[in-house]
């Protein structure tokens, strides 16, 4: 099962109204080939579980995307209410939503949302981290709520590809 895909790539362009697109904005500043990209991508997401994923640099179009918070904000505060709601029931814990900070859409059989958001729990501001399965037939459902974990330790680009390869993951 691969964990990242190539889904689209297009660097033709035919009309005036996509010179403007955010598309050929990124297609600009590229720094890498297509194959490259991939190789960013998918290593950034593995490195981090699908939460910190940086799209400033790539112009294809992967399974993973980011969410614009401020057009799909309403559903992304609704998904970490319901993330606070399910963590706070399990643990017993008194979490408030505070505001969302970055989210990653994963395109695949539905979609699944890695959210990271503020929370404030006794005066403590706190990031977390959710993931949320989203489906148009069934129920949304919160895999997981849980406090963001710490930085891992920096691996050279590369490492978790060549890591993941021979472990036969990708």
């Amino acid at each position: 099962m691969r964990v990242v895909e190539l889904m689209y790539y297009d660097s033709d362009y035919e009309s005036e109204s996509e010179l403007d697109s955010p598309k050929l904005k990124r297609q600009k500043r590229a720094l890498y080939t297509p194959e490259e990209e991939f190789e960013v991508i998918r290593d950034q997401v593995l490195k981090s579980e699908g939460f910190d994923v940086d799209f400033s640099n790539i112009r294809c179009e992967f399974n993973f995307s980011p969410v614009d918070l401020l057009h799909d904000g309403y559903l992304i505060n609704m998904f970490c209410n319901m993330a606070v709601e399910e963590f706070n029931k399990f643990y017993g814990k008194k979490v408030e939503f505070v505001e969302a900070h970055k989210a990653v859409c994963h395109f695949q059989a539905g979609r699944k949302f890695y959210i990271t958001f503020q929370g404030r729990e006794d005066n403590q501001l706190q990031l977390y981290q959710a993931m949320i399965q989203y489906h148009s037939i069934k129920l949304t459902q919160v895999v997981f709520c849980r406090p963001k974990p710490p930085k891992a330790p920096y691996m050279q680009p590369g490492v978790i590809s060549t890591l993941v390869a021979a472990a036969g993951v990708l």
